[in-house]
């Protein structure tokens, strides 16, 4: 524990929650908009790529209220889930790769080399856009270097309720509207 000079504990993460069965719903990340509640223990809000069991991805809005006012950061938290990996694997790698690790925003990958134990460019802050796909820094990429299928935008400011989009980010200039001229013959 590395909150308030180690007098704080750290609310445990939803993916610890999950694996001891705490939370009343697990809500799947489907495209679309959604809310996330800070300190909202009842929920896990998951992405599940298709065909994968054991890895996934949990979002979770860790503003700095409550008991995670001691927080390095403050905002949208992005792990990568795998219940065969190891917290003692730090290599990142397909074989060799953490159980639960955190997706810093900033792509630093400091928790893995140890240059700290957390700051403030590892949580997603209020953004437009994508912040999160197989091609940004960081990728939501899985261990095998395959594309998740996981697309997050449109992160809200942090606060007590935390907006993000999820799946493919809305064209630039609205809506797109076309014709489709099937040939039937």
């Amino acid at each position: 524990n590395h909150l308030g000079q180690g007098r704080a504990p750290a609310a445990i993460s939803g993916y610890l929650r999950d694996l001891a069965g705490w939370p009343d719903e697990v809500v799947p990340l489907d495209p679309g908009e959604h809310e996330l509640r800070q300190g909202d223990y009842a929920r896990v809000h998951r992405f599940s790529p298709p065909g994968r069991v054991n890895e996934y991805f949990v979002v979770e809005n860790r503003s700095g209220l409550g008991t995670d006012a001691s927080l390095p950061s403050s905002g949208l938290a992005v792990f990568h889930c795998d219940t065969l990996g190891s917290n003692e694997w730090e290599d990142g790698t397909r074989e060799r790769h953490y159980q639960l690790a955190l997706v810093q925003a900033d792509g630093h990958l400091d928790l893995e080399t140890n240059r700290n134990t957390g700051d403030a460019g590892d949580l997603f802050g209020a953004a437009s856009g994508v912040v999160l796909s197989h091609d940004t820094t960081p990728p939501s990429r899985l261990w095998d270097g395959t594309g998740s299928g996981l697309v997050i935008s449109d992160v809200g400011a942090p606060g007590a309720a935390l907006r993000i989009r999820a799946g493919a980010a809305p064209p630039a200039g609205g809506t797109v509207a076309g014709e489709a001229a099937p040939d039937l013959l």
